[in-house]
Formats: structure tokens, C-alpha cells, sequence
């Protein structure tokens, strides 16, 4: 089995969002169960793994004024094939 999440938050922001995905995903690391987040980058765009079952493909991200630490996560579309 493989899973994707798609989040506008992931490490190294800390929040309840990247809590409750790095839990779940070691769970499911337990379990050899694949995982592909997609998440904004944060200073880099890069592709890394947080674990043998578990990969981070980023994207350029934008700060919204809402939220200024939170970045939001913009695919090129020419770029999703690599993942």
C-alpha cells in the first residue's frame, strides 16, 4: 500500500498539523507502509526522505498574511511527474 497527503504545513514548522503527520507517519512506518507528502518548501525545493517509508517532495511556497509562518504550497504542473 502507498499513501500521499497533500498539506500546506510540514516540517519545520511545529503545529498540530505536522504533529499529527509526523504520529501518523511513523505509525504507518511501523506497518512498512509507503508515504509521499507534498508539502511547500520552506528556504529549499528538494525531494528527502524523513524515513525508509517516507518521502517529502516540496514546492515553492508562498507566506500567506494570515499566517505568516505557514507557507502555501504552489505545484508546476511540468514538475509533478517527477514526484
Amino acid at each position: 500500500m502507498r499513501i500521499a497527503f497533500f498539506t500546506d504545513t510540514y516540517l519545520p514548522e511545529v503545529n498540530g498539523v505536522t504533529n499529527t503527520l509526523s504520529r501518523l507517519g511513523n505509525y504507518l512506518d511501523k506497518l512498512n507502509i509507503h508515504q509521499l507528502l507534498i508539502a511547500p518548501d520552506y528556504e529549499k525545493n528538494n525531494l528527502h526522505n524523513d524515513s525508509v517509508y517516507r518521502r517529502v517532495y516540496r514546492f515553492n511556497g508562498i507566506s500567506r498574511s494570515i499566517s505568516p509562518n505557514s507557507r502555501l504550497a504552489i505545484p508546476a504542473y511540468c514538475d509533478i511527474d517527477k514526484i
